[in-house]
C-alpha cells in the first residue's frame, strides 16, 4: 500500500460502530482510533464533575479532551513522542475552550 494514510482512514472507518466517530484523524495518524461518543459516555457515567480521569495509555489525548469538555481534571501518560506533542496541543486547545466565555457568561456580567 503506497499511501498509508488514506490505508488507515478505510480500515477507521470499516471499524468504526454505526452512529459513532472516532477521533479525527491527524498528521501523525494513531493507528487505534477511539470513538469519542464511547469516551463521552464512560467519562459521563464513571466519573463527576471535578474527579480526575486517568488514562495510563493517553495516545493522541482522546479522553483527556474529553474529561476536559465534561468538567473533569485529566491524566495521562504516553511513551511515543510524536503522540505526545499531539496530545499536548490537542489538551491545550480543549483548556482554552472550556474557559472561552460564553453568551450566556456575558449576560451575567453585564
Amino acid at each position: 500500500m503506497t499511501d498509508y494514510r488514506a490505508f488507515l482512514e478505510t480500515k477507521r472507518l470499516a471499524a468504526a460502530p454505526s452512529g459513532f466517530t472516532a477521533a479525527p484523524a491527524t498528521i501523525n495518524p494513531h493507528l487505534c482510533p477511539f470513538s469519542l461518543d464511547l469516551v463521552r459516555r464512560c467519562v459521563e457515567l464513571w466519573s463527576n464533575p471535578g474527579d480526575v480521569v486517568l488514562d495510563p495509555f493517553a495516545g493522541v489525548g482522546s479522553v483527556g479532551v474529553v474529561a476536559i469538555e465534561r468538567g473533569r481534571r485529566f491524566l495521562g501518560t504516553e511513551l511515543k513522542a510524536s503522540y505526545f506533542g499531539t496530545a499536548a496541543r490537542n489538551l491545550r486547545q480543549a483548556e482554552a475552550k472550556a474557559s472561552a466565555p460564553t453568551l450566556f457568561d456575558m449576560a451575567r456580567v453585564g
